[in-house]
């Protein structure tokens, strides 16, 4: 089974949509933010130029057979500079990988996995962005979890629209559910 490993991107410019290019792992471990933002992983580096702070979240991209590069396809992650409102950041190497139906399978797994991994995230930065109308308490396992089953409902929705046979289509859904029902 594919995981999703992340990297660490250093911005080239401090603009809100900065081109991201790949760097190594720093010796330093992330720790918590000094200044309390609770998606920045801490990194001192980020944090040590008085008055000017880089709050940069886990990075999350995709590795398998299907990145050539070695440093991920779809990287993206949050970011906030100073007091600037949060962003979501995607960094992109430009690479076009050729893929057989073996790596397009991995892509597929890997990127489904990854795209719950953005619902998920986009939600924070909502409620990072409005934290009195759309307040986090929940752990991030249950964000995730969330995450999933609203793109399983997105994906039903292309499904029943796309479909010729709608009374098949939900049948198919009903008896899936009862199955999974039934194994619980």
């Amino acid at each position: 089974m594919n995981t999703i490993p992340t990297l660490d991107l250093q911005p080239t410019q401090h603009l809100p949509y900065a081109v991201e290019q790949a760097r190594p792992h720093p010796d330093t471990a992330p720790t918590a933010c000094p200044d309390g933002i609770a998606f920045c992983d801490g990194r001192p580096g980020d944090h040590d130029i008085p008055g000017h702070h880089l709050h940069m979240g886990r990075i999350k991209a995709m590795h398998g057979p299907y990145d050539d590069s070695g440093d991920g396809l779809m990287a993206y992650h949050l970011r906030q500079i100073d007091g600037e409102k949060p962003v979501i950041e995607f960094a992109a190497d430009g690479t076009w990988p050729e893929l057989d139906v073996a790596g397009m399978d991995g892509l597929i797994h890997d990127a489904t996995t990854h795209l719950v991994n953005l619902i998920a995230d986009r939600r924070r930065l909502a409620c990072l962005l409005d934290p009195c109308r759309t307040p986090l308490d929940e752990p991030e396992d249950k964000q995730t979890s969330s995450a999933a089953f609203s793109l399983a409902l997105k994906a039903m929705d292309v499904a029943l629209d796309k479909t010729d046979d709608r009374a098949g289509m939900l049948l198919a859904l009903r008896t899936w559910l009862q199955m999974t029902e039934d194994e619980a």
